[in-house]
């Protein structure tokens, strides 16, 4: 048993999944969007429950929910900033799945898998 999976997500799609409420009238969507000025990236591992998938995509995403991310070498002075608008490409999500050490031993390998989530982002302050 192993293998590697790549998939590609809409990210407004998820977030209007994820919290159906929240207002993402400040991120455009550009699925064809190539240069970024900075990625958000997390990864997870485990024995391949959902519930592991679902937070690492939903700790990708929440941050541009809340309007909290920045490139961090365009940091603006904040007392100025009333917001922030994101464009952001796919989520792009790879899992790797097999034999793997998880966090329950270091020396025997089980089952599992290793995925990580990238999600291309240029931010553009408002004042």
């Amino acid at each position: 048993m192993k293998g590697f999976t790549k998939q590609r997500h809409n990210p407004l799609e998820l977030i209007a999944q994820y919290w159906p409420d929240a207002n993402t009238s400040h991120i455009t969507y550009d699925p064809n969007m190539k240069d970024a000025e900075y990625h958000i990236i997390r990864q997870s591992g485990g024995d391949g429950t959902l519930s592991f998938t679902i937070e690492m995509l939903q700790e990708g995403l929440l941050n541009l929910v809340n309007g909290s991310s920045y490139y961090k070498k365009t940091e603006p002075e904040w007392a100025k900033v009333k917001g922030i608008k994101y464009t952001v490409g796919d989520v792009k999500h790879a899992t790797v799945f097999g034999m793997i050490y998880l966090k329950c031993s270091e020396t025997h390998k089980y089952a599992g898998q290793r995925e990580r989530t990238r999600i291309p982002v240029k931010c553009e302050y408002v004042y």
